[in-house]
């Protein structure tokens, strides 16, 4: 729990890292699976999550072949995060 709340962002699958990370408002990007890996609580067509604030959810655009896709949009978007933060 410690690791978690020294982060300044989480990235991961559905795992108990992200419930961990979205219970102590630490902004998480979760790369939810499709079809049928998909966790309930996850809902579809959503990008936030009911359960916790600071919870976004990537998902693939229709058509979208598997990981790749939500890799290289949570590498774009980091990048984009990181220019925007200021150094703390």
């Amino acid at each position: 729990c410690a690791q978690v709340a020294a982060m300044d962002l989480v990235i991961s699958v559905s795992n108990t890292t992200v419930h961990v990370a979205g219970a102590l408002g630490i902004p998480t990007w979760v790369m939810a699976a499709e079809g049928r890996g998909r966790m309930w609580y996850w809902f579809r067509d959503r990008s936030d999550s009911p359960w916790y604030a600071s919870v976004r959810l990537i998902e693939g655009a229709p058509g979208d072949d598997g990981w790749p896709p939500r890799i290289a949009r949570c590498a774009r978007d980091l990048q984009d995060w990181t220019r925007t933060r200021t150094p703390t």
